[in-house]
């Protein structure tokens, strides 16, 4: 969890967290003699203490992007030295990689578990103990996870790939049968399959924002009709994509699933058409362009990234089957 302490007000909120945090008591309470010499030299050197939200990769990419291009306008202090600390077991290893290198979250990988951990149990303290908001990082996560400034626009990706994986990635490129100035499109269609295999409650809540891949059949092939490759991604899904073409490639459900190609296709697509999932905010966090279709709630659009475009899911009442209109979507929430 996400935890505010402002002053003393918000010891009472505290001890609800008191429960879920026992296994880290113990190094919680090792380093608070250095968060209270952190608060003391913060006028010499400024640290501060951030928790990645690693568990869902929407916010994984999408809040350390924010975090990243904040810091570079000026929006997040950049006088400071920030440290930081997975949330969550992340929910992938690619990311994280990338993540280490960008944040220098270990300095050596024979004990960057030893370091993770570490950076945690100072997050912790300093959220314990009260007028510690100075040295505590605000993520997106606590505004939504989203660009309500533009900030992502404003600024360059700011993670990249190595040598080693850029050549790793070009061979599964060849291997399916890629030739030079080939383009693919990364196909996201959101389905529940995942998020029940994570949670025991399967986030049901958030079943109205499915599709079903069927409906995308014809939108692919026409892409591949046109020459591009067309790439169906996802860790998990419920239905596969069902086509003899060619440059179409089901790669949710092939042997070339990885987290490292996740990753790396998302992140160099030509565009990536989507249904509003966590996994297109790899493509928003390396600027690749988007296309949001079936797209709910349209609340959360992204109206402040200039490389994508939304169509909204088209809406009936259940008394009449008439559509609702935009109008009515906002009005009834």
């Amino acid at each position: 969890g996400d935890i505010r302490v402002s002053g003393w007000s918000g010891i009472k909120d505290l001890l609800s967290y008191i429960p879920q945090w026992g296994y880290f008591i113990p190094g919680i309470i090792l380093v608070i003699p250095l968060v209270i010499i952190i608060r003391v030299v913060r006028p010499f050197i400024f640290f501060r203490f951030g928790n990645l939200n690693s568990g869902r990769i929407g916010h994984f990419a999408f809040d350390t992007s924010m975090y990243l291009a904040e810091r570079e306008l000026g929006v997040q202090a950049n006088n400071s030295v920030d440290l930081f600390s997975f949330g969550r077991v992340p929910c992938n290893e690619q990311f994280a990689i990338l993540c280490e290198r960008k944040l220098l979250m270990s300095f050596s990988w024979i004990i960057k578990g030893q370091i993770h951990s570490f950076y945690r149990y100072l997050w912790m303290c300093n959220e314990i103990i009260p007028f510690g908001s100075k040295h505590t990082i605000e993520m997106s996560t606590s505004k939504g996870s989203v660009d309500l400034t533009g900030c992502l626009a404003k600024t360059k990706p700011h993670f990249s790939f190595n040598e080693i994986e850029n050549k790793r990635a070009n061979k599964f490129l060849s291997e399916i049968g890629f030739k030079d100035g080939d383009q693919f499109v990364c196909f996201i269609i959101r389905d529940s399959k995942y998020l029940k295999q994570i949670s025991s409650t399967g986030f049901s809540h958030h079943d109205y924002r499915d599709s079903d891949i069927e409906d995308y059949n014809k939108s692919a092939t026409y892409l591949a009709e046109k020459g591009y490759w067309v790439i169906r991604m996802g860790k998990t899904v419920h239905k596969p994509l069902k086509t003899n073409h060619p440059r179409i490639l089901d790669y949710a459900n092939s042997p070339y699933r990885s987290d490292f190609l996740d990753i790396w296709l998302m992140a160099h697509c030509y565009f990536c058409v989507t249904t509003g999932t966590g996994l297109d905010d790899v493509s928003v966090a390396f600027r690749r362009p988007i296309v949001d279709v079936n797209y709910l709630p349209i609340g959360l659009i992204r109206c402040n990234q200039v490389t994508c475009i939304n169509i909204c899911k088209h809406l009936r009442w259940k008394a009449n089957g008439n559509f609702l209109s935009l109008n009515e979507q906002i009005k009834t929430g």
